[in-house]
């Protein structure tokens, strides 16, 4: 079982005289007791293109994926000894959005 934190924000970055709006995806991997997942495998897919980043979370549990355009992503998160944890987020442009927190059941594959 596993639990994901996911906090989406979008920040503006300036280039030369063109403005390009970008999100940032960031966010926690726990265990069902609330521990952190440090090493945890963390997949985002933008489900308009098919483009996938992948990180793995660090001793504290968090991951981070810059540079995301604004759209819908699945964010997938897998850790040995436990199952795999699905949910879709919203990245848009200047804004913040908590994903909700869920819990895998064992033996089973949640998507939120």
């Amino acid at each position: 079982m596993l639990a994901l934190v996911a906090v989406l924000s979008a920040a503006r970055h300036h280039a030369a005289s063109a403005q390009v709006d970008r999100a940032t995806l960031t966010g926690i991997v726990r265990d069902p007791s609330d521990a952190v997942i440090a090493k945890a495998q963390v997949t985002v897919t933008s489900l308009a293109t098919g483009v996938v980043a992948k990180v793995t979370t660090n001793d504290n549990g968090t991951y981070l994926v810059v540079n995301l355009l604004p759209g819908e992503y699945l964010v997938q998160a897998e850790a040995t000894g436990f199952q795999r944890f699905e949910q879709t987020v919203s990245a848009g442009d200047r804004r913040r959005a908590r994903g909700s927190t869920s819990r895998c059941r064992s033996g089973r594959s949640a998507r939120r």
